[in-house]
């Protein structure tokens, strides 16, 4: 087999090459590595990375939500197997970061840590995040609002409203995508 300090040396390598910050937390929590980017990020935000913990709480002071922060952190830590994604804003800077987090799993598929992304997002990555959410609830109407009329009996004005309560969320989608869409 490959020595353990060998395949940290790879991996830690392997981080580097990433232009976004990356780090990987192993299950305990504790950070075994961070990528190049990730200390140049955590330096300007005068963060000195010298301990393997998260920095969950000088990370959160610096953003508009720290609690939306903090529960992220706690819904990976409950969670372990699971991939979570958030979007958080930095406070002294226009700064918008998507956080993208899933397990690490040994050859033996053990659960070994997590790795961490955080991804700048960019004004018209974050428009068509934003006019996504937004398609999704018009969306969502008008699938429940045809399974009922699919699967139940109605007198023909409650029908006649359901409908026209499908259509009006279908303007209303139709407008997103436009929206979502627009060429400026």
């Amino acid at each position: 087999g490959v020595p353990v300090d060998a395949l940290t040396g790879l991996a830690a390598r392997a981080l580097d090459a990433l232009p976004d910050p990356a780090f990987v937390v192993d299950v305990e929590g504790h950070v075994v590595l961070r990528n190049l980017a990730h200390k140049r990020m955590l330096a300007q935000m005068g963060i000195v990375p010298a301990r393997a913990e998260l920095l969950v709480d000088e990370v959160a002071a610096r953003l508009t939500d720290p609690d939306l922060f903090r529960a992220f952190v706690a819904a990976n830590e409950q969670d372990p197997d699971a991939e979570h994604e958030q979007v958080f804003t930095f406070r002294s800077a226009p700064r918008t970061i998507v956080v993208r987090t899933c397990p690490v799993r040994a050859a033996d598929c053990s659960l070994v840590g997590r790795v961490w992304v955080l991804r700048e997002v960019t004004e018209e990555r974050l428009r068509r995040v934003n006019a996504l959410a937004e398609a999704r609830t018009p969306l969502t109407a008008i699938q429940g609002f045809v399974e009922l009329l699919a699967t139940h009996e109605y007198d023909e004005p409650t029908r006649l409203a359901q409908l026209r309560l499908v259509l009006d969320q279908c303007e209303r989608l139709a407008g997103t995508l436009d929206e979502l869409f627009a060429t400026d």
